[in-house]
């Protein structure tokens, strides 16, 4: 840097300029270490300018959160109906309607998205009631109402699809996007990475 620091310097400048929180203390060690061996593989000497460090570079807890703020899509999950009919459901979707507690009304809140409607009334309703009945958890008798059956199928839906969620898989995904497009800055506790 055209101001040699070391990184106890580095860290102080951004409490100086009042930028303490920008990065936490891990993510500042991080980020000096990176730009320190920029420097080395490139010959070239960065100034120290802790305002343009926080305007472009940003933390994150993991790579998934820092990919979805630029955009990144995970892949919805898939509940498969015997008859091969499914429901599709991102794992925010999922989350919503399966959780500790009751889940009713967040089940029909779900069930009024537009996207997750429209499938749940392309469903078969015999191959709904057969799914339901499998599952051994309601009589018959139980199973009259569609859409009824409709709103406990997308609760079923939703708890496998957050059973099968794999957020190590995810955050890989996320990881290798971001990779493509940008800086990313691995660490201990989460990823700084360069703007896009």
């Amino acid at each position: 840097m055209k101001r040699t620091v070391n990184r106890y310097e580095f860290e102080d400048a951004f409490r100086e300029y009042g930028r303490s929180d920008s990065f936490s203390y891990e993510g500042k060690r991080a980020l000096y270490d990176y730009l320190e061996q920029y420097e080395e593989d490139t010959g070239e000497e960065i100034e120290l300018d802790v305002i343009g460090l926080c305007c472009n570079y940003s933390e994150y807890e993991t790579a998934l959160e820092a990919a979805q703020e630029y955009g990144f899509e995970q892949e919805k999950g898939i509940y498969y109906l015997d008859n091969m009919d499914t429901i599709e459901l991102t794992i925010e979707e999922a989350k919503s309607a399966s959780h500790q507690g009751k889940c009713d009304d967040d089940v029909q809140a779900l069930s009024e998205v537009k996207h997750v409607r429209k499938q749940l009334d392309d469903l078969d309703e015999e191959a709904v009631q057969d799914a339901l009945k499998d599952t051994g958890a309601w009589e018959d008798e139980e199973l009259e109402g569609h859409e009824q059956n409709l709103q406990r199928l997308l609760w079923i839906a939703a708890g496998d699809i957050v059973e099968e969620y794999d957020e190590e898989e995810a955050n890989e995904q996320a990881l290798e996007w971001l990779q493509e497009r940008t800086i990313i800055i691995k660490f201990d506790g989460g990823v700084i990475i360069q703007g896009f």
